[in-house]
């Protein structure tokens, strides 16, 4: 048997942070891909959370989870919509 493990990053889903910091200019300023999730390797290739630590002084730690991924597709009527996709 081999050892194959998923690649994971760090994201933190931007409806858990605190209400300071789920305005809208603080979500157009660093969620860049439009996500809905700050993610230490966005679509971009952009560490999101690392900038937003920065930019504001803050240990983000406790709101972190692992993802393998974050899609964004197409939702209904038009809207889009993500989807992350934990380690396992």
């Amino acid at each position: 048997m081999s050892n194959i493990q998923n690649k994971t990053f760090s994201i933190i889903e931007f409806t858990s942070l605190p209400k300071n910091l789920r305005t809208v200019e603080m979500r157009k300023k660093f969620d860049a891909d439009n996500s809905g999730f700050l993610e230490a390797n966005n679509s971009k290739g952009q560490n999101e959370i690392y900038q937003l630590e920065q930019a504001m002084g803050l240990d983000l730690s406790k709101y972190k989870k692992e993802a393998s991924k974050v899609a964004i597709c197409a939702g209904y009527n038009g809207t889009e919509q993500s989807i992350m996709y934990d380690k396992n």
